[in-house]
């Protein structure tokens, strides 16, 4: 899940719905690549520590960061949730396999069905508090859009036509 993402899932939708470029193709009725290479000439601008938009970008940067880290922890929880569930199908059956029988059958039952239990809690407090639909964007998500609404703001105000970016990018 990046800037360039070619995913149509939920999470990429939920990244890339308020990107500065996506408005910048509509408001100015241009193509994608041109709108993303406009932005960045924007966004690239602020890389100075001096400029008055440098904190804008680093939040930037850190609520995408955030967002991916998000994304990478659930999915973690997705795996770990149906590899407990593969362990506790296998402990019932564990008698009839004989090379796995003891990495099987060696965790006590209860403790499987209580690291599941808990992973399962985490996981439905990771999804609910942190939700891609974008109605009802919440945690990550909302404050990667929050920051990215925040730009766009600054388009309207400051880039009247495209070339505003040309006088930007010879900065």
């Amino acid at each position: 899940m990046y800037y360039g993402d070619p995913k149509k899932n939920h999470y990429t939708k939920a990244f890339k719905y308020y990107l500065p470029s996506k408005y910048i193709a509509k408001k100015f009725n241009i193509d994608t690549k041109e709108a993303e290479k406009n932005w960045w000439i924007v966004f690239n601008s602020w890389e100075d520590t001096k400029d008055k938009n440098y904190h804008n970008r680093q939040r930037t940067f850190e609520r995408g960061f955030t967002c991916r880290f998000v994304y990478y922890i659930i999915k973690s929880f997705e795996l770990i949730i149906l590899l407990m569930v593969i362990f506790i199908i296998l402990h019932f059956f564990s008698d009839k396999f004989d090379h796995f029988s003891y990495v099987i059958s060696s965790f006590n039952i209860i403790l499987k069905i209580s690291i599941l239990f808990l992973c399962v809690i985490i996981y439905i407090f990771l999804r609910l508090s942190n939700n891609t639909n974008i109605n009802k964007l919440n945690g990550v998500w909302k404050r990667f859009a929050e920051i990215n609404q925040n730009h766009i703001k600054w388009i309207d105000n400051n880039i009247r036509s495209l070339e505003d970016f040309k006088r930007i990018s010879k900065r």
